[in-house]
């Protein structure tokens, strides 16, 4: 301090110096957080452990329900109870589709047992026309035969009428005798006889063959008849199978059973409760679980699918899992969200966005099955792709 010369209040004289070295703190400083701030995301995205606390238990949960209404009749598990794929775990009152089937069963037994009453048929008409065919050719046999012995009595006829003839000349001249005229006259008329017998024969042996023939075509046209009616039967056999098959569905869906193992949820409906198509009866949180493992983006780019990872439940603090990326989502929580982000309008302000990662658990893992989804987690990821 120095005093002034006319003894008033000291003046004080600063150095310049003084002022250099705070100005000179601060702009290191400055310099030091810009260039920390440039080179964060470079550090945070090429480490080779990437740490996020933002990580859930997950697992498929199947609410289990039914495609037709009726009334619940039994529910064969308790709230939370642990229960195998293929477990019967309700039973809805199956009456009224019993009978459907019942009765779509029955009526394509009738349909089959008319198809084969009509191969009967068949079987029935082709022998009358087997038999009708025989009488044809026994018909046409008789007929030739016939024909010859028309044949036979007409030249019987023409030799008779002359030896007739041949003999009233000689009895008109008085060299033959009136007993050999009557046998030769005789013999014409008997000759006549046999050739109109002859003929009677051969056209009754005709109508055998034409009457025979048209037994043949009537029993053709009837095996062709049922022949047609062969594909209607076994239309009719197809519709009334899908009729069955859809009676067989609708039985089936009275019955709810477990698609994988698992654990149940809470009962939603109780015995005697109705029941309407898509209504949950309870769900199923099936048994294998992963880690739902929500990362900046920043955080993402030495990460591969396939690294190795290790996992801390906060419900189980002495355990840690073992595990590994299974996916990397393709968009983030706030691009697959129903309302998306639009920043074109107005003011924007950055957000780092995050990214699911699924984690599988290792089968070797201790306890892995008692994981709960729902329990929260940290998960380290050794990045095989981070820069060093």
């Amino acid at each position: 301090m120095i005093l002034g010369k006319q003894g008033g209040l000291p003046s004080v004289s600063v150095k310049p110096r003084s002022f250099i070295i705070p100005v000179l703190i601060l702009v290191a400083a400055g310099a030091l957080f810009a260039i920390i701030a440039r080179r964060w995301v470079y550090w945070q995205s090429s480490a080779a452990t990437e740490k996020t606390d933002d990580a859930y238990v997950r697992a498929n949960i199947v609410p289990l329900s039914t495609r037709i209404s009726d009334t619940l009749h039994d529910l064969n598990v308790n709230d939370y109870q642990t229960v195998r794929a293929g477990q019967l775990v309700a039973k809805l009152d199956d009456k009224d589709y019993r009978s459907e089937l019942d009765q779509a069963e029955s009526s394509l037994d009738a349909a089959n047992a008319a198809l084969q009453d009509n191969q009967v048929q068949k079987q029935v008409q082709r022998a009358s026309i087997a038999a009708a065919q025989q009488q044809v050719e026994e018909a046409v046999s008789a007929e030739s035969t016939a024909a010859a012995n028309v044949a036979t009595a007409n030249s019987e006829v023409v030799r008779a009428d002359e030896e007739r003839q041949r003999q009233e000349a000689l009895y008109a001249e008085n060299a033959a005798t009136r007993q050999t005229l009557e046998k030769a006259v005789a013999d014409s008329r008997r000759a006549h006889a046999n050739l109109d017998g002859a003929e009677s024969d051969r056209m009754k042996a005709a109508a055998t063959v034409q009457q025979a023939r048209a037994t043949v075509l009537g029993d053709e046209r009837t095996l062709k008849l049922l022949n047609s009616k062969d594909e209607d039967y076994r239309a009719s056999i197809r519709e009334r199978a899908a009729a069955v098959d859809t009676a067989q569905v609708q039985l089936n869906y009275t019955k709810i059973y477990a698609p994988a193992d698992g654990r149940v949820g809470e009962r939603k409906v109780f015995p005697g409760q109705l029941v309407s198509p898509g209504l949950e009866v309870i769900s199923l949180v099936e048994g294998v679980t992963w880690i739902e493992a929500n990362y900046q983006e920043t955080q993402l780019a030495g990460m591969r699918v396939g690294d190795a990872a290790d996992i801390h439940i906060d419900a189980m603090p002495s355990y840690s899992f073992h595990g590994h990326v299974m996916e990397i989502a393709p968009t983030s929580g706030a691009a697959g969200s129903l309302l998306p982000p639009e920043n074109a309008t107005g003011n924007f302000t950055k957000v780092v966005q995050r990214l699911p990662v699924k984690v599988a658990i290792d089968s070797g893992s201790v306890s892995a099955n008692q994981l709960q989804p729902g329990l929260s987690a940290e998960v380290y990821i050794h990045a095989s792709g981070a820069r060093h």
